[in-house]
């Protein structure tokens, strides 16, 4: 049975739960954009990347997987859960609330076979994958289709692009200011280290915008739906040296790039060096972290 907003509600009543603020908990239970959220991960399509490592959606003759390895982070009540499992996904469940375990248990029961459900936090810290985790994850290609708290969303998205290769897609519902950090360009007020440590890997693009109506309790926030699409090649030379040159840069993003560079001993060359940080593209920027610029 799908679960309602009404089902939420008992599932938790029942055992005495209410959703905890700390954790970021605010289920969602629109029928229409879970359905959606489905449909971006493309669970039916080309699932197995080619030889040479990566995904090509144009090749029609491209293998099939069965069941394509889904990992959903914060799973609750099992409403996304339930939706990707009747898709065929094998699933990688992780949810840090033990209350939660048991109904997802019952919940997911039917797909067992096609399901490892995990209680522990994603983030080991702030900036790193719980290792036993990380290793399930480099085993296969996956996905990544998950509701991600605020605290959560930027870290794993950063760490799955420039990490995890094996992540070849990614649909992911986060706060409208994260999405747009996602998404912007050079030049845009919302563009900085976000923007650019995962736009090396994957190209993103903006899905859908969901109101606070559609989330219990109702958060005070808009959130939108991101669909990551691994790139065939990274946009960024050196991974180490591109994350270390955006740092520095941005660290003083109104700053002109001519003093920032020379305080470090470092030159423009082609540059203009009265740009800010924020007006570089990932190409320049990339050229400067190897030395092209």
């Amino acid at each position: 049975m799908v679960q309602t907003l009404s089902t939420i509600r008992q599932l938790l009543a029942a055992r005495g739960l209410r959703p905890k603020h700390r954790l970021g908990q605010n289920f969602l239970h629109d029928a229409h954009h879970l359905d959606r959220i489905v449909q971006a991960a493309e669970l039916t399509g080309p699932a197995l990347p080619p030889s040479s490592g990566q995904a090509d959606p144009a090749n029609s003759a491209a293998p099939r997987d069965t069941h394509p390895r889904v990992l959903e982070i914060g799973p609750g009540t099992g409403v996304l859960s339930e939706r990707l499992l009747e898709a065929g996904a094998e699933l990688i469940a992780v949810e840090v609330d033990g209350d939660l375990i048991p109904i997802l248990e019952e919940r997911l029961a039917p797909w067992a076979d096609r399901l490892r459900l995990i209680q522990a936090d994603i983030l080991r810290n702030k900036n790193q994958l719980e290792p036993s985790i990380a290793a399930m994850l480099n085993e296969a290609p996956f996905r990544l289709v998950a509701n991600l708290p605020y605290q959560v969303a930027s870290p794993l998205l950063v760490s799955l692009a420039r990490d995890f290769p094996t992540c070849i897609l990614g649909v992911a519902m986060v706060q409208d200011e994260v999405a747009r950090r996602l998404t912007a360009q050079a030049g845009e007020d919302e563009y900085g280290p976000l923007s650019l440590m995962v736009q090396a890997w994957f190209r993103v693009e903006r899905v859908a915008e969901l109101s606070p109506d559609c989330f219990w309790p109702r958060p005070e926030v808009r959130s939108a739906v991101v669909k990551l699409m691994r790139l065939d090649r990274p946009r960024c030379s050196d991974a180490a040296q591109f994350e270390s040159m955006v740092r520095l840069l941005f660290q003083s993003r109104r700053k002109q790039i001519g003093g920032i560079l020379r305080r470090h001993g470092l030159k423009t060359v082609e540059l203009d060096p009265t740009l800010r940080p924020e007006e570089l593209t990932l190409e320049q920027i990339d050229g400067l972290a190897m030395g092209r610029n």
